[in-house]
């Protein structure tokens, strides 16, 4: 009895001393796996240059830089959606092969050929019928034999004022426009192509004083207590929207253009007008503007833009 107990405890010793050997065991490799697993990480303290190797071996497509690479490729297959290097091919080609973005291709033909060609400020017209539906892909080609001197028509004399076509600025003034843009003057202005006593230039049109022409204004009469904005409401409005006539003679002429027979009886701040109660002409007095008023026994003379 004594004997079994004793042969027990050995073994349970025994099985903890295995134990404690296998675990000291496994934990030793763990460690050395885990010290040479960071060790395969470690990066190089130089450079490969420094480490002598060789960077332009065949299997490196982008090698020193250097002209001396191993790598070739001169069996790379040209494509737009490839690796990096086969775009580069596609472009490469693009660059020197003739019918494609090659500069020397794009001359003059004189023959049916077709060129496809990119169009620069060099390129000349084409008449008629050069670019039909039934070209090849949509490309079209120039024939030198049906060109006609348009390209010398090009010339800043026909082109609009301020625009640039093939570098040429133009210097031709459309009437009434000034670098493509419309043009409003004082009547008898004489610029912008429109010429003439009873002309000016209104909103980029040549136009015609429809009424009389004194002292570079176009006047209207109208009734009795009619506005100046009414009587140039059908006229384009008050010319320069202000109804101070500066100009209008002192000698009431303006008003005596319709009244022959009256006199001259002074400046009013309506002026030039006729007043009905005395039954003669006034004249404008500077300094105001007055567009609104319509006064009983007045008939008012207003200038109008049209």
């Amino acid at each position: 009895m004594g004997k079994q107990i004793l042969k027990n405890k050995l073994n349970n010793y025994l099985e903890r001393i295995g134990w404690r050997i296998l675990t000291t065991f496994i934990l030793t490799l763990t460690a050395v796996f885990t010290v040479w697993v960071y060790a395969a990480f470690v990066e190089p303290l130089v450079g490969p240059n420094d480490a002598g190797w060789d960077q332009d071996f065949s299997q490196n497509i982008l090698g020193a830089n250097n002209a001396n690479n191993d790598f070739d490729s001169s069996l790379v297959t040209a494509s737009s959606t490839g690796s990096i290097i086969e775009r580069l091919e596609y472009i490469t080609n693009r660059m020197t092969t003739a019918g494609q973005w090659y500069s020397t291709e794009c001359a003059d033909s004189t023959t049916t050929t077709k060129t496809n060609c990119y169009v620069d400020d060099t390129a000349k017209y084409v008449n008629t019928n050069a670019c039909s539906n039934a070209s090849n892909t949509g490309y079209c080609y120039m024939n030198t034999a049906t060109f006609s001197a348009m390209d010398a028509d090009l010339v800043a004399s026909k082109l609009l004022s301020g625009v640039t076509i093939f570098g040429i600025t133009g210097t031709f003034e459309v009437t009434c426009y000034y670098a493509a843009l419309p043009q409003t003057t004082d009547w008898n202005a004489g610029t912008y192509g429109c010429v003439g006593s009873d002309k000016r230039c209104y909103s980029g049109s040549c136009i015609t004083c429809g009424g009389w022409m004194n002292a570079n204004y176009c006047w209207y009469s109208g009734g009795d207590s009619v506005s100046c904005n009414t009587l140039c409401s059908t006229h384009s409005g008050v010319y320069n929207d202000t109804c101070d006539w500066v100009n209008d003679p002192e000698d009431c002429s303006t008003c005596k253009h319709w009244y022959v027979d009256y006199s001259c009886g002074g400046a009013v701040s309506y002026g030039p007008s006729m007043w009905g109660y005395y039954s003669d002409c006034r004249y404008h007095q500077d300094g105001y503007s007055d567009c609104s008023g319509g006064y009983a026994t007045r008939y008012r003379q207003c200038a109008c833009n049209s």
